[in-house]
């Protein structure tokens, strides 16, 4: 899980953002989001920091 990257295909910008929001928020982490070109891909670039066992 560490430093592991969250990829959406298909979706658009806006539905990926907020499932990202969703997953990060359940999971503990603080780290803006970072969205690529397409808008389908983000990370959170202080995953490996805060990712719990």
């Amino acid at each position: 899980m560490t430093g592991q990257m969250l990829l959406w295909k298909g979706l658009g910008s806006w539905r990926a953002e907020v499932s990202a929001r969703y997953v990060g928020a359940h999971r503990g982490f603080v780290g803006d989001l970072t969205v690529d070109a397409a808008g389908c891909v983000l990370t959170y670039p202080d995953l490996a920091q805060r990712v719990s066992p």
